[in-house]
């Protein structure tokens, strides 16, 4: 869908998108919902379904792939991946993560959006999965997660501190100082 446009709109040569023939693009929720499943795919398993270059473009010939067989190599991984995940032994945020993930990464646009369309907006749908909710995700699990977001809420605590007492030293340090840092900064750069 987007990989047809984007194409259609990119100059082969250069790389720069034409805004005129972009400005024909008309923009779709099951685009943002496909979008967002792409990176959660790489969130959870670690593979990017796309090369990109350095900008996180798109590369054209992944770009061309996409856009004239949306099934191909990608699905084949996205299956493979997926599949790992409806295993019997599979872990239970694994399994929540993959049932999603099939939905988000439904090739046609449609059926896409029919998926989410349980609430106001799909997105409120999409916050509503199993994944989100933590459903069916035993204790030990969330016991970890909350270990996990503990820790992170200490070393930001800490971090802040320790940018609040620098903030602190800086504006209370004296104009010689000051002009000191200057220089270094100076020489240094």
């Amino acid at each position: 869908e987007v990989a047809k446009v984007l194409l259609a709109s990119t100059d082969a040569e250069t790389g720069d998108v034409d805004t005129k023939k972009l400005s024909k693009y008309v923009a779709s929720v099951a685009y943002d919902l496909w979008s967002f499943g792409v990176v959660l795919f790489h969130i959870c398993y670690g593979i990017s379904l796309f090369n990109t270059d350095q900008n996180d473009n798109v590369k054209r010939d992944d770009l061309q792939t996409l856009a004239e067989a949306p099934d191909g190599p990608w699905r084949k991984l996205i299956n493979k991946a997926l599949s790992s995940g409806e295993r019997r032994n599979a872990s239970v945020d694994l399994t929540a993560a993959a049932a999603l993930l099939r939905k988000l990464l439904e090739p046609d646009p449609s059926k896409r959006l029919q998926y989410f369309e349980r609430f106001n907006t799909p997105m409120e749908a999409v916050l509503e999965e199993p994944f989100f909710q933590g459903h069916n995700v035993d204790e030990a699990t969330l016991g970890e997660i909350r270990a996990e977001q503990q820790k992170h809420t200490a070393m930001l605590l800490r971090m802040e501190q320790k940018a609040d007492a620098a903030f602190l030293q800086l504006i209370t340090m004296g104009e010689e100082h000051q002009r000191e840092l200057r220089r270094t900064r100076e020489v240094l750069l």
